[in-house]
């Protein structure tokens, strides 16, 4: 999932990593920077070595991040007692 990306793009499109962690619930900068260098999550090196991440990536995975108790709140599956 990982890629060194070279297509232009605006810096509105470029989140810090801490920016992207803050829009994804429940995931701290060190978990998300753990992802990027676990190659989980695609990023955007620049030449000093910092990255960046893709704000339509983020949002991507927005919709990907369970709740942390999830599946205690939904009562583990079934729904019966």
């Amino acid at each position: 999932m990982y890629e060194k990306r070279t297509s232009a793009l605006k810096r509105d499109d470029l989140l810090t990593g801490r920016e992207a962690a803050a829009l994804l619930p429940h995931t701290s900068y060190s978990r998300l920077m753990r992802w990027a260098r676990e190659r989980k999550v695609p990023y955007i090196e620049d030449p000093g070595g910092r990255r960046f991440f893709e704000r339509a990536d983020i949002e991507k995975l927005m919709t990907r991040v369970p709740a942390r108790n999830e599946a205690v709140l939904s009562g583990g599956g079934s729904g019966e007692c």
